[in-house]
């Protein structure tokens, strides 16, 4: 269910996510991606989904090492190999932030519904999508705001330390 939501959201025409409101551009002009020239202003606007891939040399060094850039980076490999070199689509971020998000959605359900008895698993389940799959938390993914890698490092951390709680991947390993 929360594929399914956050992907009519992220993917399907008219996109959704937010605009800039001025920090864009540490994320932005560090790995190599600038503003296009765009008919509305680009505070009071809704998502921008197209920018610019630098050709050149990048002289704006990256001044804060952050783990967003990395998946900037791993959105520019995918965005260079099935739609342009030279134009950015803001939906590649959001496919690398939706592929995360989901396996952290599973692992966290698996979780908490571990052991598994079906009205609870379900009701606990319907929980988990209409917590984390709100809007409110999913469109930063078609953003170069920080908050979808913090929102899935959360979901991460949280479902492996309930599946630890709860000893969802338990090994019984024969005793010699």
């Amino acid at each position: 269910m929360a594929a399914i939501i956050s992907g009519i959201l992220f993917f399907i025409n008219p996109i959704h996510g937010l605009a800039d409101n001025g920090d864009f551009y540490r994320a932005m002009l560090g790995n190599g991606i600038y503003r296009l020239p765009h008919p509305s202003n680009q505070y009071l606007s809704y998502v921008i989904p197209k920018f610019g891939i630098m050709k050149y040399l990048n002289e704006n060094n990256v001044a804060v090492f952050s783990s967003q850039s990395l998946f900037i980076q791993l959105a520019l490999v995918l965005n260079r190999l099935f739609y342009s070199r030279t134009i950015f689509d803001i939906r590649f971020l959001g496919v690398v932030y939706y592929v995360f998000y989901l396996g952290g959605i599973y692992l966290l359900t698996k979780s908490l519904v571990y052991p598994y008895k079906k009205v609870r698993s379900y009701v606990v389940a319907l929980l988990v999508v209409v917590m984390f799959a709100d809007s409110s938390f999913t469109l930063y993914f078609n953003s170069f705001f920080a908050e979808p890698g913090m929102l899935i490092a959360m979901l991460y951390a949280f479902g492996a330390l309930m599946a630890i709680a709860h000893k969802c991947y338990q090994k019984n390993w024969p005793i010699k």
